[in-house]
């Protein structure tokens, strides 16, 4: 009934993720997480898009973190949509995957360095959940330090271009998978290269 006044879909997917989760959670965690959908909700006329987000990839997420972790993975949600509608959902859309690549200590790693591309701006909300959505991908292929480091790398780039920020993101996949044991090498001249003469990133 707390979600009548939203879409119907926010409803139904309360409802399917609440009956699945139910005999997964405490009572206890069961009420946080739900209040933390109607929190999300109520931050902005758009919000209630995220919630459905929200709802839907808690199923998938919950079995890789413990209840605590798992509540902490709800909140972060709530302060990103807070931050911004796109880059939250691309949070929960992309946190499935992301769980399967990253371990639950990580989680706070992982969304620091992602969300710190955010500026405030459009280009950076597009930087940003980008690269939310292609971090499970492009740690198929290099380890969660090396991956920290390419973070960076983009949020060195950002400040020059966004444009070859997220032009590099979207060429990165397709780079990486090639480098097999030299991904290391690659991530610390990227970086090292965006410190000091970033123009050459054009060529890479």
């Amino acid at each position: 009934k707390y979600f009548e006044s939203y879409s119907s879909e926010v409803t139904s997917s309360f409802i399917n993720s609440h009956e699945k989760l139910s005999s997964r959670l405490s009572l206890e965690t069961l009420e946080i997480w739900a209040s933390e959908g109607l929190n999300i909700c109520k931050i902005s006329p758009r919000s209630w898009e995220v919630s459905i987000d929200y709802f839907n990839s808690s199923i998938d997420v919950q079995r890789h973190l413990p209840s605590a972790q798992f509540i902490s993975w709800s909140k972060i949600g709530t302060k990103l949509t807070k931050l911004s509608i796109d880059v939250a959902k691309s949070y929960f859309l992309s946190s499935p995957k992301s769980m399967l690549r990253i371990r639950p200590r990580y989680l706070d790693d992982w969304v620091n360095l992602s969300s710190k591309l955010y500026k405030g701006t459009w280009k950076s909300a597009k930087l940003s959940s980008k690269f939310f959505e292609s971090s499970p991908f492009i740690m198929e292929y290099i380890s969660f330090e090396e991956w920290a480091k390419y973070a960076e790398f983009l949020n060195n780039l950002s400040k020059r271009s966004y444009d070859l920020a997220i032009d590099s993101l979207e060429l990165s996949i397709s780079i990486f998978q090639k480098l097999d044991n030299d991904s290391g090498e690659v991530v610390n001249l990227l970086l090292d290269s965006s410190e000091k003469c970033w123009k050459d990133i054009k060529v890479i």
